[in-house]
């Protein structure tokens, strides 16, 4: 799997009681097309 590109980029992330949050921003659609794009 070549995922060379990076269509989104890291907001926030949190690690609490067991469980890991991320908070990320993309494109609706990114033009990458191993992406799959956001309806």
């Amino acid at each position: 799997m070549d995922n060379t590109t990076q269509d989104w980029f890291l907001l926030k992330g949190q690690e609490q009681n067991g469980w890991t949050a991320i908070q990320f921003k993309r494109s609706f659609d990114s033009c990458d097309p191993m992406d799959v794009p956001i309806k």
